[in-house]
Parts: structure tokens; sequence; C-alpha cells
């Protein structure tokens, strides 16, 4: 199945060419595709794992380290639902986002850098919305 999120980010990467790298607003061309890299990661996991980075509201106001994750298992996912896949609950993951939305009170400074990161090293997809 990795070989199909590659194909995934390969025709991602052609169409952001194809716009010298500006994705009109709206595009469903793209929002297709991050459900269709959700989609092939699923199939490729035992388990899979969507959350968000940025809270905002009544969502920041209840946001703690076990509200991060949701289980994914096929629900259908709307454009900026979510902004990434992972195949694992996560500690460090979840207490960096959880920070960076003004829970734990510490610097921020590469806050974003170190969770797109941390996404990365377990295992996990940033998605990508327009």
């Amino acid at each position: 199945m990795l070989d199909k999120i590659t194909e995934i980010k390969e025709r991602e990467n052609a169409l952001f060419r194809s716009y010298n790298g500006r994705i009109p607003e709206a595009n469903e061309e793209l929002n297709d595709m991050q459900r269709e890299k959700i989609a092939a990661f699923y199939e490729s996991q035992e388990k899979a794992y969507i959350g968000k980075i940025n809270y905002h509201g009544k969502e920041n106001e209840t946001l703690t380290e076990d509200t991060v994750f949701v289980e994914y298992t096929g629900q259908m996912i709307y454009n900026f639902e979510v902004d990434f896949i992972v195949p694992n609950v996560d500690a460090k993951l979840a207490e960096m986002i959880v920070r960076w939305n003004g829970k734990i009170q510490s610097p921020k400074i590469n806050l974003v850098k170190s969770i797109f990161g941390r996404i990365d090293r377990i295992g996990g997809l940033p998605l990508t919305w327009s």
C-alpha cells in the first residue's frame, strides 16, 4: 500500500507544480487526494488515528492529550477536518499539540516544525487541504 501512497504524493506534487505551488482555494482534486491518502494509509495499517494541530473556541477549551487523536475507521473526512494521520497514538505528539494550543505554557519557537517532524518520525502523514 505504500506504493499507493507514493503514487498519490507524486500526483499531489504534480498538481502543485501545475499551479506553480499556489493551489487555488477549494481545489477538489487536492482535497480528494487527501482522502485517498487517508484511505490508503488506513488500508496499510492495523490501526490509524487522525488529528488536528490547531484548535479553536470550544474545541480548544476541551483539548487534552487524551482528546488529540481519533481512531480512523473509514468515516467520511471533510475538507480541513484533520491535519494528519498516524499509525498509533503518540504521547509526545499529543503533548506538543496541546502545548501549541496554549494549554501548557512554554516557548513555542519551532514547535510546529517539531510537530510535523514527530508526525514523520512515527510514520504518519501530514494532510494538505485547499
